[in-house]
């Protein structure tokens, strides 16, 4: 099962386990292996879906940590993990609430560290252990603008007959604070790389043409693809000028402009904006047709 969440296919990974020798020794029952299993999540969401997506391939992350087979981890131990299996290095770690959600851009995903005491025993949050109150790591995603993210709990089960099939759940940013709030720990952010991209079929590019346009009377979003039930990426303020580069229409029958805000492409629904010239500024026009000729 995967859900496609900031255009990742993501897939649950579970720390659940049963007393068995792993990949580097014999492993007792308890569930120690959720800043792993996290991280499992974590990188493949960063342009690495080939990686599986299972328990056996964050106990080799662990083994090639160094670290002992039983007992806790953190995200050193990730790091080095990572450097000497997928022979990568991985950014700097953020510590406090404020310092993960500026880090936390739409389109970003993270291992987050926190305490489930944070929560009470019967809150929904800790429905996978309620007898657990310590010190944890889980994968989070923050796909849009909305003051929320993803949250995949590695407690989780993968056995849709215990409580349906489970690949995550939205968390306020209220509640992540809460939990991030409850332990002086770190936190690894990256940018997802999306795994699915829109079909060309779906987007008729209509015009390569130049232009200025503003937002009409209020701020109004702008998406990763020309699609209205996409994830919301950002805002463009009112009076704020965009400079586009093409146009589009989309099987819906919506028209779209194409700018880059942030170093990334970006559309913008053409109703919801204004142009600054009507039928656009030659200036422009002309210095992009001259682009575009050059051989």
């Amino acid at each position: 099962m995967t859900t496609t969440i900031a255009g990742f296919a993501h897939t649950h990974v579970t720390e659940r386990e049963i007393a068995h020798m792993s990949p580097c020794g014999w492993d007792d029952r308890k569930w120690e292996d959720c800043t792993f299993m996290s991280a499992i999540e974590w990188w493949r969401a960063t342009g690495h879906p080939r990686v599986p997506a299972s328990h056996e391939e964050g106990e080799r992350l662990r083994c090639d940590s160094g670290r002992s087979v039983l007992g806790g981890s953190n995200l050193g131990d990730v790091s080095k993990a990572i450097a000497r299996r997928y022979t990568a290095a991985t950014p700097a770690t953020v510590s406090g609430f404020a310092a993960l959600w500026t880090a936390l851009l739409p389109g970003t995903v993270a291992v987050a560290q926190g305490s489930m005491g944070a929560f009470l025993p019967n809150d929904r949050w800790r429905r996978w252990d309620k007898g657990f109150g310590g010190a944890h790591a889980v994968c989070i995603f923050r796909p849009d603008v909305t003051e929320r993210v993803w949250w995949c709990d590695p407690l989780a089960p993968i056995d849709h007959l215990i409580e349906g099939e489970y690949n995550g759940e939205w968390m306020s940013r209220a509640e992540l604070k809460q939990f991030v709030d409850g332990l002086s720990g770190h936190h690894l952010v990256g940018r997802v790389v999306p795994t699915q991209a829109p079909e060309e079929e779906d987007v008729n590019l209509t015009a390569v043409k130049g232009e200025d346009w503003t937002p009409r009377e209020v701020r109004r979003p702008f998406r990763a693809t020309p699609d209205r039930k996409g994830a919301i990426v950002g805002y463009v303020e009112f009076g704020e000028v965009v400079r586009t580069i093409a146009e589009a229409t989309t099987s819906d029958g919506h028209v779209w402009r194409l700018t880059e805000i942030g170093d990334r492409p970006a559309w913008l629904l053409r109703s919801d904006f204004d142009p600054l010239v009507q039928g656009g500024d030659p200036a422009v026009d002309a210095a992009l047709s001259a682009y575009l000729a050059r051989t």
